[in-house]
């Protein structure tokens, strides 16, 4: 697929080199080109002009609900309505009180007190990637929060365990953060939490 751009109705991705959103329900011509007259006579037409500033291209990310693209800030799906919850980059102040390690070896930092759902689908994309093919985790499995060199972890899920440096945590449990926590998603899948 080629460059996308978004609609100036809608907000919807459209291809860049189109001239009218591709979407029933709007049908606003993109970029200041206007569709060609119907005569019947033929009609000389003059250079068109493109507009001064082309709208840069919209990045997009798959929908993980029916994987067509959705422009990057869009809070849903506009094919299928799916909810995106975006997660928010820490700032350069930001104090990050941990890493969690996922099983391909990437990280997300952990904010002080931050509340953080894990599983194969919650609201930080970056958590949702690593665990896509467990499994064992559940969509939400369980939620983790660090504060003051600890980790609470919280089991959410109703398939499978969570368990804890080896040991099978249901309910809410507080963990020292000291030499890292071990936090199983069923048998199979393990990921860490690293002090900063």
């Amino acid at each position: 697929m080629g460059e996308l751009t978004a609609c100036p109705e809608c907000g919807r991705p459209v291809p860049a080199d189109s001239w009218l959103c591709p979407h029933a329900d709007c049908n606003a011509e993109i970029g200041g080109f206007a569709a060609p007259a119907l005569t019947a006579a033929p009609v000389r037409v003059a250079a068109v002009t493109p507009p001064a500033e082309a709208a840069p291209p919209v990045r997009t990310t798959a929908c993980p609900g029916c994987g067509e693209p959705v422009p990057d800030g869009a809070a849903d799906c506009p094919e299928c309505g799916h909810r995106r919850v975006v997660a928010a980059v820490p700032g350069p102040d930001a104090a990050v009180a941990a890493h969690l390690v996922l099983p391909d070896g990437s990280r997300v930092p952990l904010l002080a007190g931050e509340r953080v759902e894990v599983g194969r689908d919650v609201p930080d994309p970056r958590i949702s990637r690593g665990l896509a093919g467990s499994a064992t985790a559940s969509r939400v499995h369980a939620a983790l929060t660090v504060r003051a060199g600890t980790v609470a972890v919280e089991h959410l899920s109703r398939t499978n365990n969570t368990y804890v440096n080896g040991r099978e945590a249901v309910g809410r449990h507080v963990f020292a953060l000291e030499d890292g926590v071990v936090v199983g998603l069923g048998r199979q899948v393990t990921v860490r939490v690293l002090p900063a």
